[in-house]
């Protein structure tokens, strides 16, 4: 798996493959996922290489999805029957891609919030009764807002470092 952190319009993974007595069949296959899950798949299922196949290369292609966040790639056998490959090669608008510009990703609040970067900045000896209560509680406010709260829950605030923010005032 890696990050789309690059653009394009085309991905291709290309390569060699080599079978023995597959069964059922074998194949490059390559996956374009979003935050919301799969957005495109290809899996070579179609072209039924299966059996046993000398040295062939073979390429698969997806669009490059403008939701896309992750590609997921390699090579299957799907059923008994050993496969190799070799030379895989994962091009972008038929370039290498390591050779593909990157795109930054956008800062989110988290990547903003540097206050804490060097630690919480509270230490702590022996609690009081009342310390440990005051805790306590804030534990269960922070923990049910932190699934529950829609800021937090958008990504539109820093929640843990809300929490450290709030720890002085809580002791």
């Amino acid at each position: 798996m890696i990050p789309i952190d690059f653009t394009g319009k085309e991905l291709e993974l290309r390569g060699f493959l080599r079978t023995e007595d597959v069964s059922n069949y074998a194949g490059l296959w390559m996956r374009v996922d979003g935050d919301g899950g799969m957005l495109a798949l290809e899996n070579m299922a179609g072209r039924q290489l299966k059996g046993t196949t000398g040295w062939t290369e073979y390429s698969i292609v997806l669009p490059l999805n403008s939701g896309g966040k992750r590609l997921v790639f390699g090579v299957l056998a799907a059923g008994a029957g050993p496969v190799w490959a070799d030379d895989l090669r994962l091009l972008v608008d038929g370039k290498p891609a390591t050779e593909v510009p990157r795109v930054e990703p956008p800062k989110t609040i988290v990547d903003l919030d540097k206050e804490f970067d060097g630690g919480p900045g509270v230490a702590l000896e022996e609690l009081t009764k009342i310390q440990v209560a005051n805790l306590a509680m804030l534990g269960k406010v922070w923990g049910f807002l932190k699934y529950h709260h829609p800021r937090v829950t958008r990504g539109q605030l820093d929640w843990d470092a809300e929490l450290f923010r709030a720890l002085p005032p809580v002791l």
